[in-house]
């Protein structure tokens, strides 16, 4: 996507009610909300993100920045979240 295309794209979401720097993906578990900023390698998140980021950690919230599935397994593992894969090897989690 580019342009015009990268534009609308934009317009619709905020029509939406989409917040600026508000993470892409938001798990709700057993373990409380999970959120994840995905970016592609070389991205990084941006200022608003990172103030937004910010906030949903000091209010006690589990945020991350993942550029791959690979990334989120370990921040699941880091935070004591199992997985399907986890539980199968065996590992036991608190």
């Amino acid at each position: 996507m580019a342009g015009a295309a990268v534009a609308r794209q934009i317009a619709k979401h905020k029509h939406l009610g989409m917040a600026v720097g508000f993470p892409d993906l938001v798990a709700f578990t057993f373990h409380g909300p999970l959120f994840f900023e995905v970016k592609a390698k070389g991205n990084y998140a941006t200022p608003e993100q990172k103030f937004v980021h910010a906030e949903l950690s000091r209010l006690g919230y589990r945020v991350a920045v993942v550029k791959s599935i690979e990334d989120v397994r370990a921040k699941l593992a880091e935070w004591g979240i199992p997985t399907k894969e986890t539980e199968q090897q065996g590992e036991v989690f608190p």
